[in-house]
């Protein structure tokens, strides 16, 4: 189910006063359609923030392939920026136990339990990772191809695609946040 427009302007407002770090993962999700155990497996050299990209690898990713994925928004890039990465050695993780930059990987249900912490404080009843379909939908609804969605999303197939706009779909009441913005 995606998110509600009034929901998305929570977790862009407050979550990003409140978590600084969950809402970094937050636009990893949106912006990069990063999984969360793909987020719990990079590492500070896998972040190009100068280029504007990220780079998972074929050991990271669930498709076992390696990407560069552009981050699509100039703001976010600057909240990414805020966590300082680049004084942390290159081999270190960005997002460990305490979702802070450590040598040890940690699991992803790290980032659903914080999550979870949060959204029930604010109300919200989706889980983070429903900000993929709601970015796919809203990026659909702005005119990007499908084919262009499959690549950024690097799904399979084309119907797994079409599965997040389906999913996007099913948003209750009026009003969704267009693309390319939480």
């Amino acid at each position: 189910m995606a998110f509600k427009k009034s929901e998305l302007e929570i977790v862009k407002t407050k979550l990003r006063e409140d978590d600084k770090i969950l809402y970094c993962i937050a636009g990893l999700i949106f912006y990069c359609a990063l999984r969360p155990a793909e987020i719990m497996r990079l590492k500070v050299s896998d972040m190009y923030l100068e280029e504007g990209m990220v780079h998972i690898s074929g050991g990271q990713s669930k498709n076992k392939r390696n990407a560069w994925i552009n981050i699509m928004n100039k703001d976010f890039i600057e909240d990414l920026k805020s966590l300082n990465l680049d004084v942390y050695p290159e081999d270190y993780f960005i997002f460990t136990r305490h979702l802070k930059p450590g040598i040890k990987e940690a699991a992803p249900t790290r980032i659903a339990e914080r999550w979870r912490k949060w959204a029930n404080e604010n109300n919200i009843k989706r889980n983070i990772y429903d900000l993929k379909h709601t970015a796919a939908g809203m990026a659909n609804d702005n005119g990007v191809p499908m084919r262009d969605l499959q690549l950024h999303f690097r799904h399979s197939e084309l119907g797994i695609t079409e599965r997040y706009l389906q999913r996007f779909r099913r948003v209750p009441g009026p009003g969704l946040m267009r693309y390319p913005s939480f």
